[in-house]
């Protein structure tokens, strides 16, 4: 599977990770993919049960 970080601190990387992400998903139609969203900067956007819940259900 595909397990991808997006930082809400670097937009411009944002368009990177979804051109990679569709390209991958080109190749490899049916692979599992996950793309977890923070901010490197600000703590306060993370939530530790979100996260779970999203790695739980890719896994």
């Amino acid at each position: 599977g595909i397990v991808m970080h997006e930082a809400f601190s670097c937009r411009t990387w944002h368009v990177g990770l979804i051109w990679q992400l569709n390209l991958l998903r080109k190749i490899y139609r049916d692979i599992p993919s996950l793309i977890l969203e923070s901010d490197i900067v600000d703590i306060s956007s993370y939530n530790e049960a979100d996260t779970r819940a999203r790695i739980d259900a890719f896994i």
